[in-house]
């Protein structure tokens, strides 16, 4: 099982190190006969698409939206989990339709709002894009987990004069950094790898992240003459491109991937 789903991502980076005449060779070869590293080269040459720039483009979305995710989702799932108050099913099911949307569904609403607020081509409008899926998903995860704590931890703090505010920040938190690490990581990556928000409300060439700029820009340059050898080539540089994209989540994970587990196991989702 982990070949089948690991062989595609395995495919595209062996196929970014073949020659043009490779790729399309039969049968194909499962190891490349020459390196070639020409595609990262183009993909790391400056011109209408600058790599390092769409890189900071993407870590500012990111961060920012995982940032918002995180600091509005710990009081939201915390006050699903702990307290009574007319509405609360109500939110509840609020959350889990939103995570049911179709992104083709909310995707106009928010261009006509953003438009109208003159968001577009900024970084608020993908960062708020974002953060509409990232909170929700978030607060489910989070809201499961703060149920699941002794109770007495809280009366106890309570007893010594603690509030619900401090209980939370000093007592609950401090035995959640696993569970936070992991909404921090799944948002992280949702926005990374958005390619619905981001393109829509950010078409300018200057805020366009790295993801949609590695797929888009070969693409750019194909002119009708000679467009099946420049199509290979597109196809190279946009492996390489897809390689170099997801490089900073494969180094994220495998620094995160034992807190991750944890946090799985205690959220309720496997078991």
């Amino acid at each position: 099982l982990l070949v089948v789903l690991l062989f595609p991502l395995y495919w595209i980076l062996v196929t970014s190190l073949k020659t043009e005449q490779e790729i399309f060779r039969i049968p194909p070869t499962l190891f490349p006969s020459v390196l070639n590293t020409d595609s990262y080269a183009a993909q790391l040459q400056s011109g209408d698409f600058n790599m390092f720039q769409s890189f900071g483009n993407s870590m500012i979305i990111a961060l920012s939206c995982t940032a918002i995710a995180v600091i509005l989702s710990v009081p939201a799932s915390y006050g699903l989990a702990r307290f009574r108050f007319r509405g609360k099913k109500v939110c509840i099911l609020s959350f889990l339709i939103t995570q049911m949307l179709p992104v083709s569904v909310i995707l106009t609403p928010m261009f006509i709002i953003f438009k109208n607020m003159s968001l577009l081509n900024t970084y608020f409008s993908a960062i708020l894009a974002d953060a509409t899926i990232g909170i929700p998903f978030s607060v489910l995860i989070l809201k499961n987990y703060f149920g699941s704590i002794p109770k007495e931890l809280e009366e106890a703090a309570y007893v010594d004069g603690a509030g619900t505010m401090k209980t939370l920040v000093r007592v609950i938190l401090p035995g959640a950094s696993s569970m936070l690490l992991t909404v921090f990581l799944f948002s992280f990556v949702w926005q990374w790898l958005d390619a619905t928000y981001t393109p829509v409300f950010c078409s300018n060439s200057e805020l366009v992240p790295v993801l949609i700029g590695t797929l888009e820009s070969p693409l750019n340059h194909i002119s009708l003459s000679g467009a099946g050898s420049q199509l290979m080539t597109a196809s190279l540089v946009r492996n390489a491109g897809i390689v170099l994209a997801i490089f900073p989540l494969v180094i994220l994970y495998a620094f995160v991937q034992k807190y991750f587990v944890q946090s799985v196991e205690r959220s309720g989702l496997v078991g």
